[in-house]
This record gives structure tokens, C-alpha cells and sequence, in this order.
């Protein structure tokens, strides 16, 4: 008789396809036994609750347990009758539901031995997310009590990706079972697969990732500069790098915002010349003239006075000779909301320059004479009409 790893080298070679793992390795193992140490595995995610007893006979049962499950495909045939079913057939890896005595929803998405592809799998949680909610809305479930999981080997993208639902690794499901399932059968299977890894994975032995190897996730320019704000500091990959035509294209269009850069956090120096600085990043953008300020407040409304940027008000300021300080005795300002261009236009490149006017604390009007050259100051009667008014101490007391 041969071991399970003298087999698979000298017979059938070890199956590479995915669905063997999520819908035969895995069931296998947290099945083990009529489900009798699926708890170990509820122990993995994050917040789920300790005190769930799973029953898993047939004329006594509070799970189903469903893998390359399709919504689409498998709802209305017969049954509780679905409504608003996603219209596209996208397939989670392993669906379960617990049903008593609160009903509780676990969606897997699942890798092995595919060429790893961060903005994919991203799409794909994405997707899944239509599936979530449309399950969620028909049974009622609690928001608090659906978990949606990522599962890859842990040498398969870098552990600073960001994901909309929570990362295992299968060495995760190894390293849980290990006392209960050693010399079994698919644990062995699982354990003989993970060590040989970097043999089996899509691409060319051992330089799997030989093309964007530096890479470890895709964000959007936007993203980077959040992170970096939140005192992230990491390397941003553009073709040519800082000074390149790609990259200073971006910023004169403003694509900047939603082009996904490549990014690393773990090489301590650039890995090369395509590579620089998030800290750069957010200097050369800054040096645009796009006010990134407010970047993330999507809820503003587009005429809102953040948008035209802190340089603008301390302009404003220098030319009435207060300095280009904001504590200056203005009352209000008027800027022209005419054009079609609204004012967060700004911050995805386009010029937004309105006329002003300003209320002085005294009761002085004061106008900017544009038609004229230079910082030109008019005092006259002003209409507020085609003008949004604004406190100058709204400004002034602004979070810049």
C-alpha cells in the first residue's frame, strides 16, 4: 500500500480545478462526521455567535449547506417563491445558512490554484453582494448576522488588501483541524496541496507572479489618498513612474480619482523606477492645483463652498489686504453659481473660478472687478441674485 502522497505523485496527479477544493475538500472536512465539529470553523469568523448548535439529520436540521450555489438558477422551481433575484448568475463557492434559532447567512468565495487577480476577486465579492441581498431581504435576516468570507491560500495576495468581507486561509482550516483530522483523508489532500503551492499555482513554477510581482493590491487614486491620510505611508506603481506621461495625464484630466494604481506595503525602498511614494503621490496631486480636501464628502452638495478649496477663501482675503488669513472681519461671501460647472468640478480637474462679492462686517459691499486686469476692488450695491451665499465664519471655523 502507498501514501496518499506517493499516489498522487506516482498515478492520478493532484486535481488543480477549484470546485474540488470548495465542493469536496471543504465540505469534507467541516462536514466531518454529520457536521459534528462545524463549530471549529464558525470560531474563525469574526463575531459569529459561540452558542450555535447545529443539528444536521434530516427529520432534525438547522443548516443547509450548499456548494457552487446559484441563486438565479436554482430559485423559483419550487418552494418559498423569491423575489427581486439578481440578474446575473453569479455562483459563491459555499452558501450556509443556519436556520434555528436565528437565521444566520455564511457566503465563501474561494481560491487555490487560479492566477491570483486582486481587482477580480474584488469584483467577484462585489457580485456576491447582489446574491447577499437578495437572500437577505426574502428570508429577513438580520444585517448583524450575514458573514461574507474570502478564502486563499496565505501566500496568495498580500495580507494588506482591503476586501469587503473578511480573509481565511486555508492553512486557517489546517491549522483547526489539525488534532481532530490528521491522517484523514481530504485533510491530507488539503495539507499535501498547500505544500506543494507554489508547484501547482497558474503561471510558471515557482514565478507565479513574474508579471506585476511588486504588485499587492489595485486602489483607486482616490483610496490612496485616504490611506495615506490615515497614516498609511506605501508604494504606488504607474507605468513610468512620477514623472511619465501616464501618470501626469491623470492628473491634468483628473483621472487620477478612479484610475486603481498598483500598490505595495512591504518593500522597505521603491521597487523600481515605475514606483514611488504614496506621500509623492499626494504632493504631485496637490501640485495639480485640485483641491483634495473634500475629496470623500460625496454627500455635499456640489455647490458646497469646501469645494473651491481653503486657497481660494485665503485669496480672497489677500486681495481685500487682510493677509490671506481667514480670521478677517468679512461677514459673507457671494460666488456665482450661473455656470453649468458646478463647484466640485474641481477636484476631477475642471476650472472653477466664480465671480464674488463679499459683505464686510461693517456693511460694505465689495466686488472683485474681473473684466479688469489685476486684484481690482469695486464698491458698489450687489445683488445676491445667481450668487450662493455663504457665512465667512462657516468658512473660517471649516475642518480644512
Amino acid at each position: 500500500m502507498n501514501s496518499l502522497n506517493n499516489n498522487f505523485n506516482n498515478y492520478l496527479p493532484l486535481n488543480r480545478k477549484e470546485r474540488f477544493y470548495t465542493g469536496t475538500v471543504l465540505p469534507q472536512i467541516l462536514c466531518y462526521d454529520n457536521f459534528k465539529y462545524i463549530n471549529l470553523f464558525f470560531d474563525l469568523i469574526n463575531n459569529f455567535p459561540k452558542d450555535i448548535i447545529v443539528q444536521a439529520n434530516a427529520a432534525n436540521n438547522n443548516i443547509q449547506f450548499l456548494t457552487e450555489y446559484s441563486l438565479k438558477e436554482s430559485a423559483n422551481f419550487f418552494g418559498k417563491e423569491y423575489q427581486n433575484l439578481p440578474k446575473t448568475k453569479d455562483t459563491p463557492d459555499v452558501v450556509i445558512l443556519i436556520t434555528e434559532p436565528d437565521l444566520y447567512l455564511i457566503v465563501i468565495e474561494a481560491k487555490m490554484f487560479t492566477t491570483p487577480n486582486i481587482s477580480d476577486f474584488k469584483q467577484q465579492i462585489k457580485a456576491q453582494q447582489d446574491v447577499i441581498k437578495c437572500v437577505q431581504e426574502n428570508l429577513e435576516i438580520k444585517p448583524v448576522n450575514i458573514f461574507h468570507l474570502g478564502l486563499v491560500p496565505e501566500n496568495y495576495f498580500s495580507k494588506n488588501i482591503i476586501v469587503d468581507c473578511q480573509m481565511l486561509y486555508w492553512e486557517n482550516i489546517l491549522n483547526t483541524y489539525n488534532g481532530l483530522l490528521q491522517g484523514t483523508y481530504f485533510y491530507e489532500t488539503l495539507k499535501f496541496a498547500l505544500h506543494n503551492f507554489s508547484s501547482l499555482i497558474s503561471g510558471n513554477k515557482g514565478s507565479f507572479r513574474s508579471f506585476g510581482k511588486n504588485c499587492e493590491d489595485r486602489i483607486s487614486g482616490l483610496e490612496i489618498l485616504t490611506w495615506h491620510n490615515a497614516g498609511k505611508n506605501f508604494w504606488v506603481g504607474r507605468n513610468r513612474g512620477l514623472y511619465g506621461k501616464e501618470f501626469l495625464m491623470d492628473k491634468e484630466t483628473g483621472g487620477w480619482q478612479t484610475y486603481e494604481y498598483e500598490v505595495n506595503f512591504t518593500e522597505s525602498e521603491a521597487p523600481n523606477t515605475n514606483w514611488f511614494s504614496s506621500k509623492e503621490f499626494v504632493e504631485h496631486i496637490k501640485d495639480a492645483n485640485i483641491d483634495i480636501a473634500r475629496e470623500q464628502n460625496s454627500d455635499l452638495d456640489p455647490w458646497h463652498f469646501s469645494y473651491l478649496g481653503k486657497d481660494f477663501y485665503e485669496n480672497i482675503s489677500k486681495i481685500l489686504g487682510y493677509g490671506g488669513i481667514l480670521d478677517c472681519p468679512i461677514k459673507a461671501i457671494y460666488t456665482g453659481k450661473t455656470s453649468k460647472v458646478n463647484y466640485k468640478q474641481k477636484i476631477y480637474g475642471r476650472k472653477v473660478d466664480p465671480n464674488w462679492w463679499v459683505l464686510l462686517s461693517d456693511g460694505r459691499q465689495l466686488k472683485h472687478g474681473t473684466s479688469t486686469t489685476g486684484n481690482n476692488l469695486i464698491q458698489a450695491v450687489c445683488s445676491a441674485s445667481g450668487y450662493k451665499r455663504t457665512s465667512w465664519k462657516e468658512i473660517r471655523d471649516f475642518d480644512w
